[in-house]
């Protein structure tokens, strides 16, 4: 692989986790990397992976972060015993996350105020779906069944702030004060409703004023 051209994988391993997986997740990656590559510039842009800590892995067994515009990290439990079946079938949707992100940054989307950081999920999330071929993310196994508007009336007093607390509006532990991972899908929803009154697509509108989605 062109290193100018493709973004680099590389394994933390000194703790020998990864042996055996290597294989497979290096196939995962190429493949959705390749995809992701007609759709983005993704030179100077490294994606390393390493285990969890116990106890810190979420359900889905996987999870993803966008550090800079140059690097994200992703990590595994490779505690499960179906840790190859979550490869396979989260990784793409995760990565493709992640990158979405990059791109944002790179197009300096800002994310500062609480309403900021819901579209910024918000798009990535919308951009996993449809990269995914329309599957939902699986970060709303639980949520989608409540409604995002009345999630979205609580969080509004919110909205302008920079100094609200990001783990309880979207991680949510122990479902506290908002459902687990409401952050995101009342920013998914927002997003989707913009979308398809807009007829835009979620690369087009990258960069648009947060306060559009919310009129």
């Amino acid at each position: 692989i062109d290193k100018d051209v493709w973004m680099q994988l590389t394994l933390l391993n000194d703790s020998g986790k990864f042996d055996g997986l290597d294989d497979t997740i290096r196939h995962v990656f190429a493949e959705t990397a390749h995809k992701l590559n007609a759709l983005f510039d993704l030179s100077q842009l490294d994606v390393t992976f390493s285990p969890f800590a116990e106890g810190d892995a979420p359900d889905s067994g996987i999870g993803g972060w966008a550090i800079n515009m140059y690097r994200i990290e992703l990590q595994l439990d490779l505690e499960r015993p179906d840790i190859k079946e979550v490869i396979i079938t989260e990784l793409p949707a995760v990565l493709a996350h992640e990158v979405h992100h990059i791109v944002q940054k790179k197009n300096k989307v800002e994310a500062e105020t609480l309403a900021e950081n819901l579209i910024f999920e918000g798009l990535a999330c919308y951009f996993e779906q449809r990269f995914n071929g329309g599957t939902l993310p699986s970060l709303f196994k639980e949520s989608h069944h409540h409604d995002w508007q009345s999630l979205l009336a609580e969080m509004t007093p919110h909205l302008s702030s920079k100094q609200f607390n990001y783990l309880d509006f979207f991680y949510c532990r122990d479902n506290r004060p908002f459902p687990k991972y409401a952050g995101y899908w009342v920013g998914f929803n927002l997003v989707a409703n913009y979308l398809a009154k807009s007829g835009l697509n979620e690369i087009e509108v990258m960069g648009l004023p947060a306060e559009a989605y919310f009129n």
